[in-house]
C-alpha cells in the first residue's frame, strides 16, 4: 500500500476517515506537541516559530521514517506545517516526488466554523466534554480560525485528490469500523450567548475565503 496523507483544517471529521482507512498504520497529527512531546513539555501555540528549535532531530526523523512507510496514513493540518519548517519541506518532497497518494479533506464552511467554536468551549472530543451553563465566543476565538484557514490555503498540496465523509472511496476506506458519536451540536448552539455575532463573523470569514477556496480546493478532483 502507498503511504497515504489526509490534509484538513480541524473539526472536518478528520479523524473518523483516519480510523475508516483502510491502511493498518495509522498516524494521527504526527507534528502535533503531544506526538512529538507525549510527556507534555512544549506547546506549540505558545512557542510558534521557535517550535522547530525544541524538536530533536532523533525525534523528528523517527516520525519522517514512519510516515513514508507503506500501509502507513497519515493525518495533519496546514498550521502544523506552518510551525515545522522541516515537516513542511517534508511534505513539498513528498509532493515533488509523487511517493504518498494525498487526499485533501473538506466539509461546509459554517459546519468547520461552528464546530470549531463549540469545541475550543465544550472540549475536542468525547474525553475533553465541559458542560458550562453558557458560553460567550471571544474575538481570539474567531482570530484563531481565521489563521487556521489561512494555514490551510498556504500549505495545499499539488496534485491531490478530494474526499468528504459523505464521498469516501471504498478502495481507501470502510465507514462501517467507525462510530460517529452524537456532539449535541444544536443543544451546545442553544448555550452560545453571542450567536448572531458569531453567525456575522463566519458569514464574513466565508465571504473572505470563498474565491481563494473555489479556485484552489473545490476544483480539486474527486477522489
Amino acid at each position: 500500500m502507498k503511504p497515504l496523507i489526509l490534509y484538513s483544517m480541524p473539526r472536518t471529521r478528520s479523524t473518523a476517515m483516519l480510523q475508516a482507512c483502510k491502511h493498518p498504520q495509522k498516524l494521527h497529527e504526527p507534528f502535533d506537541n503531544l506526538t512529538l512531546f507525549p510527556e507534555g513539555r512544549f506547546d506549540i501555540w505558545q512557542l510558534g516559530k521557535n517550535w522547530q528549535r525544541v524538536v530533536p532531530p532523533s525525534r523528528w526523523d523517527a516520525i519522517k521514517f514512519q510516515m513514508n512507510q507503506p500501509g502507513t496514513v497519515s493525518k495533519f493540518f496546514g498550521h502544523s506545517l506552518y510551525y515545522l519548517d522541516s515537516a513542511n519541506d517534508w511534505f513539498q518532497e513528498v509532493q515533488d516526488q509523487g511517493t504518498h497518494e494525498i487526499f485533501v479533506i473538506v466539509r461546509d464552511f459554517k459546519e468547520v466554523a461552528w464546530s470549531y467554536f463549540l469545541a475550543f468551549y465544550f472540549g475536542w472530543d468525547s474525553r475533553m466534554q465541559y458542560t458550562p451553563d453558557s458560553v460567550t465566543v471571544h474575538t481570539k476565538c474567531i482570530e484563531m480560525f481565521d489563521f487556521i484557514v489561512q494555514c490551510f490555503i498556504e500549505f495545499l498540496p499539488r496534485n491531490a485528490r478530494l474526499i468528504s465523509w459523505e464521498h469516501l472511496p471504498g478502495e481507501y476506506f470502510d465507514k462501517s469500523t467507525v462510530q460517529i458519536s452524537d456532539q449535541k451540536t444544536n443543544t451546545k448552539l442553544d448555550l452560545v450567548a453571542n450567536r448572531d455575532w458569531c453567525e456575522e463573523h463566519i458569514e464574513r470569514l466565508q465571504q473572505k475565503y470563498h474565491p481563494v477556496l473555489q479556485d484552489r480546493v473545490y476544483n480539486m478532483p474527486w477522489a
